[in-house]
């Protein structure tokens, strides 16, 4: 009986350590500002109210290579984009934040106005929700590498 009890417990150590995240592992929010791929920014409106911007972790995420024409919107609370008839959460590269007024200030510096017609590089694709998006943001993912 004892061996099996130092083996059962033997076992449950080793699941308990595969499960626990890595040490460089920042979790949902580094507390810091800087931007993962399980957070967001908010960044306040003139005027009031709240805009949440997602990023991917890191500059060179890969993005789907196709181009996709639409305008960044504000929907849910989110930093959306709007093509053919439907609403997407935009995912932007690391270093991209919302710039007040009303405009998105990529990481290479490249600026887009809320509502205004344009073409980004990427696509619609799956990303994960950070876990302080509000529960009202577009629920599929437009992946946004840059503008064209």
């Amino acid at each position: 009986m004892r061996a099996f009890s130092s083996i059962t417990a033997g076992l449950g150590a080793i699941l308990v350590f595969a499960c626990q995240a890595p040490a460089d592992d920042p979790g949902p929010s580094s507390g810091n500002g800087v931007l993962n791929a399980a957070s967001s920014s908010p960044a306040t409106r003139p005027g009031g109210g709240t805009v949440f911007v997602q990023t991917f972790p890191q500059a060179d995420y890969p993005t789907p290579d196709t181009t996709t024409r639409g305008r960044f919107t504000v929907h849910g609370g989110c930093l959306s984009f709007a093509s053919g008839g439907e609403t997407y959460r935009a995912i932007l590269p690391a270093g991209s934040r919302f710039s007040a007024p009303d405009a998105v200030l990529l990481a290479d510096g490249r600026r887009a106005e809320l509502g205004r017609e344009i073409e980004i590089k990427g696509g619609e694709g799956e990303f994960g929700a950070a876990a302080d998006v509000p529960p009202a943001c577009p629920q599929k993912s437009m992946l946004i590498g840059g503008l064209r």
